[in-house]
């Protein structure tokens, strides 16, 4: 304990010695009872009386060490209820890293005064592992972004094969071997993955944000929900990424899951009400999305995910590689058709100029052009596979809609299909038994929405929701280029008016 006091007298912190108190302090604190001269005394259940005076007092800085009685089942073969303990509280100025600087330094100061004056002890006993692993903290936390890979790696993996506890006592050691159970927070798999019928911002973000959650410790997956279109596949050829597992139907329910790109079940698993979803970053509205617990949600009104992606890298300070960076990029590229979309913002246009020199892609526009060849090639593929390429369900006043977009420099391509595009999408309504189906055909180059129609109550929908004549089965709905801006809002509009 003689480090504590080293460590945080150095930090200005204000020591308050913990003493008997003659009445009960808090709710508990009065189980055991000694008798003191002619009144009754109550052993301290937590050493934080006199260091709460002291924040009371307006000292920003307090800590307690004394001697602890709890009357507590420790669940285990061994009931301990007496023990020393530390309690410190502080305010931070600044910034909240202010308090895990102190933490950090605490435990560095601990685990260094073990090895300093046990050293002979601990070597003795067999365990040397304790003696290199400490020395592993001796490192200045503020100035260092992350641990090295094998780092963390090596000494997790060894806590999680044993916990050793040591006891110091009038110069002995004993050392208990205690196993834990297999399942820690943190150390199952965690599946990342985006939305069904995965476009290229659903997969280079789930890649790109089971990285980021693996350098917090976390044992994340990247996982996708489908086959890859071929924008993607030339993305993931670019950055050297391999592509994803399908997620298996068969996932266990309760297991922790993280969605990007999507937060409504309709695009989902089928089973998602049954996992257990810890993160959520998405660019979309708020849709059904409900999770068991507490859990991470990020939504932002951008362009693509991959841009809040790359500003919590950004934000964490975690260095972003030349791969993440290609994949981020191009989903980016991809979702705002090169910043022409209306859903983009000077976010997206920021990250991509900071990721660019990153990834290593000299000149953009080439890329971009190449990029769009990928998403415009459609050979080879049957017109249902067009249909359901980029194809998402909605639920309108609980109706059951699908609604698909094919993004392409070669519209006429798809023009020239139209009746076989049109069989199709009824094919697909009765199949899934949908109230109405839609397909639009982007024109990238010309920023134009050409939307088929395939029958009734389509027709109806579509005139009053956009104010549009229907020709021939087909719509032309301007420069609409966004589905979750520009397409979606005037059904919901529409729906809510006629329910």
């Amino acid at each position: 304990m003689e480090s504590v006091p080293e460590c945080l007298t150095l930090r200005n912190r204000v020591y308050s010695p913990a003493k008997i108190i003659s009445a009960a302090s808090e709710v508990g604190a009065n189980v055991f009872q000694v008798a003191c001269f002619k009144s009754n005394a109550y052993l301290a259940q937590s050493p934080q009386f006199y260091k709460q005076m002291a924040i009371a007092a307006d000292f920003e800085k307090g800590y307690t060490i004394g001697a602890v009685f709890r009357a507590e089942n420790a669940n285990g073969h061994r009931n301990l209820t007496e023990f020393v303990g530390l309690d410190l509280e502080m305010a931070f100025g600044y910034h909240y890293q202010e308090v895990v600087d102190t933490i950090c330094d605490l435990f560095i100061q601990i685990f260094k005064s073990l090895t300093e004056r046990f050293v002979e002890s601990l070597v003795s006993t067999g365990i040397k592992n304790y003696h290199r692993h400490f020395l592993l903290f001796d490192l200045d936390s503020r100035g260092v972004a992350e641990f090295s890979q094998e780092q963390p790696r090596e000494f997790w993996w060894y806590v999680l094969s044993v916990i050793t506890i040591i006891q110091l006592h009038r110069g002995s050691i004993a050392v208990n071997a205690i196993p834990i159970a297999p399942q820690v927070r943190g150390f199952d798999e965690v599946a990342v993955f985006g939305h069904l019928n995965p476009d290229t911002d659903s997969i280079a973000t789930a890649i790109g944000y089971a990285a980021l959650l693996r350098s917090m410790g976390i044992n994340a997956k990247a996982y996708r929900l489908g086959d890859l279109n071929k924008e993607t596949e030339f993305v993931l050829n670019t950055a050297q990424v391999q592509s994803p597992d399908v997620l298996s139907e068969d996932i266990p329910d309760g297991s922790e899951v993280v969605l990007v790109d999507h937060n409504e079940r309709s695009q989902s698993i089928s089973n998602l009400v049954n996992m257990n979803i810890t993160h959520a970053i998405d660019h979309h509205k708020l849709g059904d999305l409900t999770t068991s617990q507490p859990a991470y949600i990020r939504f932002e009104p951008v362009g693509c995910t991959a841009t809040i992606l790359a500003k919590m890298y950004l934000e964490k300070n975690i260095p972003i590689d030349r791969a993440t960076a290609t994949l981020l990029l191009s989903a980016i590229i991809s979702d705002t058709l090169h910043f022409r979309s209306a859903t983009t913002t000077n976010d997206d246009r920021n990250i991509v100029t900071y990721l660019q020199p990153i990834s290593g892609i000299t000149d953009l526009q080439s890329y971009v052009d190449i990029l769009f060849e990928a998403k415009s090639d459609l050979t080879g593929l049957t017109t249902e596979q067009i249909v359901l390429g980029n194809y998402k369900i909605y639920f309108f006043q609980n109706q059951k809609w699908g609604v698909g977009v094919a993004e392409t420099w070669y519209p006429n391509y798809l023009l020239n299909q139209k009746n076989e595009l049109l069989l199709e999408m009824v094919k697909e309504k009765d199949r899934s038994n949908l109230t109405g189906i839609l397909f639009s055909i982007i024109d990238i180059l010309n920023e134009k929405n050409l939307m088929l129609i395939a029958g009734e109550p389509e027709n109806t929908v579509v005139r009053a929701a956009f104010n549009v004549d229907v020709t021939d089965q087909m719509a032309d709905l301007g420069a609409r280029l966004s589905l979750k801006l520009q397409i979606i809002p005037p059904l919901e509009v529409y729906f809510n008016k006629n329910p």
